[in-house]
């Protein structure tokens, strides 16, 4: 299988994906959550509504101490047994990346985030999610984070909420200082060059 590594920046931080309703309560499922970060057909609508079209065949990556060019990224998850870190997918139009998806699993947490591209390179949206790992009863909730362009400007603003594991609203938990941290730590994409593995894909055959 043809991979090609790529070197995490230094002190990245890993990212969020969003509730997409009550399909979460679904998806998280196994031991890294989210079968193992393949995107379900919430996902991919969000993608959809990103392109405007029908998603084409994406470039996809999974991260393994470095970022790796997959083929067939289901086909490497299951070759690994599900040893890798974080997986990413990356939807073209005319070769310019328009969507990115990229789930990383860190112990027992699950970050992930799904995001619109325009054709100059800047995010116009994008949604995220913070789950917590099981350990703890009370941990038993999401943060979702939401971007959107306000304005004329483009100006991206962001709003945060927190939900129960079947996507309901519900107040704010009890958080633990590490989960604060992880909060408070959320990375911001606010274009495609902020990803890590960028270069590598804009390396990419159409």
């Amino acid at each position: 299988m043809n991979a090609q590594p790529h070197s995490l920046m230094a002190g990245a931080a890993v990212l969020l994906m969003s509730a997409f309703g009550s399909c979460v309560a679904e998806a998280q499922v196994g031991t890294t959550g989210l079968r193992g970060g393949i995107p379900d057909k919430a996902v991919m609508g969000y993608v959809g509504r990103c392109l405007g079209v029908a998603p084409p065949r994406p470039i996809e990556l999974y991260f393994r101490g470095g970022w790796y060019v997959a083929d067939d990224l289901r086909a490497q998850v299951r070759e690994l047994q599900g040893d890798i870190e974080g997986i990413a997918m990356v939807w073209r139009i005319k070769d310019v990346p328009r969507a990115v998806y990229q789930w990383n699993h860190d112990g027992e947490f699950d970050r992930n985030v799904v995001a619109c591209i325009d054709t100059n390179g800047k995010i116009t949206r994008s949604e995220s999610q913070y789950t917590p790992g099981d350990s703890e009863p009370e941990q038993r909730w999401i943060y979702i984070h939401t971007l959107t362009a306000a304005g004329h400007h483009g100006v991206l603003q962001g709003t945060g909420r927190f939900t129960d594991r079947q996507g309901h609203p519900r107040g704010q938990p009890h958080l633990t200082p590490e989960d604060q941290d992880f909060i408070a730590g959320e990375r911001v994409f606010h274009a495609w060059t902020d990803f890590d593995f960028a270069g590598l894909v804009g390396k990419q055959g159409s």
